[in-house]
C-alpha cells in the first residue's frame, strides 16, 4: 500500500517545495546597501523548508503521498539537509499511517535488520518481529544555476510527469488516479486538523487531503447512495445539475461535506494562520477570520480581503473565491499540466503565484478556499524575504500586464500597475 495507495477512490498527492538561494539581493531587504554574513538567513530558509517538508508527512497518510519533490533552486547538496531529508523519508520523524502518527527510532531499524535476517534462515512469519519499511517520497533535485520559483515547480511537475507514467506502466497506479499536486511554500507547514469532540470520529479522522479530494475529484458514487438514487444521481450528473446530499441538513454526516457537481472545483488554496514569538521563544498561531482571502493592489502586491456576503451565501460558507493563491495550493495534476501559460522568467514566489492564480481565473474556473478545519498552513514571516513573496519587480510585473493585461483590452489597468510601480522603484 505504501507504493501503490488505496486506489483512484482515494488519489494521492504529489507535492513540490522550491527552495529558492540567499543571495546578496536577498539581503538588501534587510539592509540595504550593506555587505553582511547572510548565513543566518539561509539556515532559516534551509529549515524551513524541512519543517515544510516535516509536516507533509505528519499530516498525510504515506500511503496517500505519491512524491514529494524538493527543488533546491541555486543551491548544491548541503550534508545535513541532506541527511535531514533522509530522516524524514524513513520515518525518524512523526509520520501518519492512517489515523495514527508515531515515528521510528533506531531500535525500529536494529529490529528490522534482525527480521531481514531471520527470514533469510525461515519460511516461519510468526517468528518475524512487527516492523514495517518505507519507500522512497521525497526526491531533491538540485540546480546549482538559479532558475527562479516557476521554472523549478515546472521541472519539479515533470518529475512527477514521468514517475506516473513509470507507476502506470509498471502496474503501481491506475489510469483512473487522478494525482492531486500540492504547491506548498517553504516558508509554511500544514497543520494538523482541529474538530470539535461533537464531531462524530469519521468526520475527527478526516485529514486535510480527504476535504481537498472530495473538493476536487468528483466521485461517480456518492457514499450513502444506494443503487437507484446513485442511477438518478448519474442522469442529474449528466445533465449538469447539483446532486444534492441525502444528509443535506447535516453536515458532519458520513458521505462528504460538499455536494457533488459535474465540474468539481479546479483549485484549492487553504486558511493561512501566521506563526509569531513571545518574549519567551514560544510560537503563538494567529488563525484567520471565516471568509479571509488574499487579492493584490495597483502595485500588483499581496493584500488582505474578505469574501462577500453573497460569495458566502452560495455554499453557506464552506467555500468562498479566493482572488490570490499563495501560500498553499492544491489541484489536479491534469489542471496544471492543461494551464497555458507557462514563463519560466517568473523568478520569485510571488510571482509565479500571480501566473498562477490568471492562468486559474482566466483559462479555468478559479481557486476557492475551504472553510475547513483540516485544510490549514501555518506561515513563519521570518522565513522569505518581501520581494521574494510580497512585491514584485518592474520586469517581472512587464511581462505579467503584457501576458495578461494588454491582449484583453486592459490598456488602463495595466497603465496604473506600470506607473505604479515604476515610481515605487524609482524611490527605493
Amino acid at each position: 500500500t505504501d507504493v501503490v495507495g488505496y486506489g483512484p477512490s482515494k488519489p494521492r498527492v504529489a507535492v513540490v517545495v522550491v527552495v529558492p538561494s540567499v543571495s546578496e539581493s536577498y539581503m538588501e531587504d534587510y539592509h540595504p546597501g550593506q555587505h553582511v554574513d547572510h548565513s543566518y538567513e539561509d539556515k532559516l530558509v534551509l529549515n524551513g523548508a524541512l519543517e515544510a517538508v516535516e509536516s507533509i508527512f505528519r499530516t498525510t497518510d504515506r500511503n496517500r503521498i505519491f512524491v514529494v519533490t524538493v527543488i533546491m533552486d541555486g543551491r548544491g547538496k548541503v550534508g545535513e539537509f541532506e541527511a535531514s531529508l533522509n530522516n524524514i523519508d524513513s520515518g525518524r520523524t512523526a509520520h501518519r499511517h492512517g489515523n495514527q502518527v508515531h515515528t521510528h527510532k533506531k531500535e525500529d531499524e536494529e529490529k528490522k535488520k534482525k527480521k531481514d535476517e531471520k527470514e533469510k534462515h525461515s519460511n516461519n512469519e510468526e517468528e518475524a518481529e512487527e516492523t514495517h519499511a518505507h519507500s522512497e517520497k521525497i526526491h531533491a533535485i538540485y540546480n546549482h544555476e538559479s532558475i527562479g520559483v516557476a521554472a523549478s515547480r515546472r521541472e519539479g511537475v515533470q518529475l512527477i510527469n514521468i514517475l506516473a507514467h513509470e507507476h502506470e506502466a509498471a502496474g503501481l497506479k491506475s489510469p483512473e488516479e487522478d494525482l492531486i499536486l500540492l504547491f506548498l511554500r517553504c516558508d509554511a507547514r500544514l497543520l494538523e486538523s482541529e474538530h470539535s469532540t461533537q464531531e462524530t470520529s469519521h468526520r475527527r479522522d478526516r485529514t486535510w487531503l480527504d476535504d481537498v479530494t472530495d473538493a476536487l475529484i468528483l466521485s461517480p458514487i456518492e457514499e450513502g447512495y444506494d443503487n437507484m438514487e446513485n442511477d438518478a444521481a448519474r442522469l442529474l450528473l449528466e445533465k449538469g445539475n447539483q446532486v444534492p446530499s441525502q444528509n443535506a441538513n447535516n453536515k458532519n454526516a458520513k458521505g462528504g461535506r460538499y455536494p457533488r457537481q459535474l465540474q468539481p472545483a479546479n483549485a484549492v488554496s487553504f486558511n493561512i494562520y501566521f506563526s509569531s514569538t513571545d518574549s519567551e521563544g514560544n510560537i503563538e498561531l494567529h488563525p484567520p477570520r471565516h471568509g479571509d482571502t488574499t487579492t493584490f493592489n495597483r502595485f500588483l502586491q499581496p493584500v488582505p480581503s474578505r469574501a462577500t456576503a453573497q460569495q458566502m451565501s452560495l455554499s453557506d460558507g464552506e467555500t468562498y473565491p479566493a482572488p490570490l493563491t499563495t501560500v498553499a495550493t492544491a489541484m489536479r495534476l491534469e489542471t496544471y499540466n492543461d494551464l497555458p501559460s507557462n514563463d519560466d522568467m517568473l523568478t520569485t514566489h510571488h510571482a509565479a503565484d500571480l501566473e498562477l492564480s490568471f492562468n486559474l481565473w482566466m483559462c479555468a474556473d478559479g481557486a476557492d478556499i475551504l472553510g475547513s478545519a483540516a485544510t490549514r498552513v501555518a506561515v513563519d514571516p521570518r522565513i522569505l524575504r518581501p520581494s521574494e513573496k510580497a512585491k514584485l519587480s518592474g520586469p517581472l510585473a512587464a511581462r505579467i500586464v503584457s501576458a495578461w493585461m494588454s491582449a484583453h483590452e486592459d490598456d488602463g489597468l495595466s497603465n496604473l500597475i506600470l506607473t505604479s510601480i515604476a515610481e515605487q522603484w524609482a524611490t527605493v
